[in-house]
């Protein structure tokens, strides 16, 4: 059976997130997210969503579209879209608007269904 996820506000799908174990999380937390199918990395967030109360696992180097390498705080998380399962990924935090990337978009079959909405396969 086909389980499936959508949102019609095109390009961005709502997600929630949970830092460190799954069934224990150190944090949690619902976002709203650009799928960027340019980013190879699991989930981007502003520097401001995550509480300074909780450390990072790590810091992690990734290039810009212009090959410009930047630093950025990187947490293990799980990211549920809907009611699929969830996805263990890297979550990192960046300046900007939040960005799914394809560590997470490649375990659906996602559809963007002429601008107007975008579907989520498991």
């Amino acid at each position: 059976m086909i389980q499936a996820a959508t949102s019609s506000r095109f390009p961005y799908l709502q997600m929630y997130v949970q830092l460190g174990s799954l069934n224990a999380p150190s944090f949690a937390f619902d976002t709203e997210s650009l799928v960027d199918t340019g980013f190879d990395g699991g989930l981007a967030v502003g520097t401001n969503v995550i509480p300074h109360s909780i450390s990072p696992d790590g810091r992690s180097t990734w290039h810009l579209a212009d090959g410009t390498p930047i630093t950025a705080h990187m947490y293990v998380c799980y990211v549920t879209i809907g009611h699929l399962q969830p996805v263990p990924t890297i979550l990192i935090t960046l300046d900007g608007d939040a960005l799914l990337g394809r560590d997470v978009t490649d375990q659906f079959r996602v559809t963007f269904d002429h601008g107007r909405q975008i579907i989520v396969e498991a």
